[in-house]
């Protein structure tokens, strides 16, 4: 809520295969979202990483950039 809506939304899912015991494994099936916030050239973007809604992760990627006016996109 504090950052507001991402710049970009990526989701999948992905399986977890975890050994219980010899002969036995169990599969969990988790969707993974990456919201990637653009804060402008002068700061670096972030990428937040949530496993069924919950957040497990924030890293930074290079420097953001300067979003186009939309006179500059015609």
């Amino acid at each position: 809520m504090k950052c507001g809506e991402p710049d970009w939304k990526e989701s999948h899912k992905q399986e977890i295969v975890e050994k219980l015991e010899e002969d036995t494994k169990r599969k969990t099936v988790v969707t993974v979202e990456e919201w990637t916030y653009n804060f402008g050239p002068d700061k670096f973007i972030r990428i937040f990483t949530f496993r069924n809604g919950k957040l497990v992760d924030i890293r930074t990627d290079g420097y953001g950039y300067q979003e186009m006016k939309k006179e500059e996109k015609r």
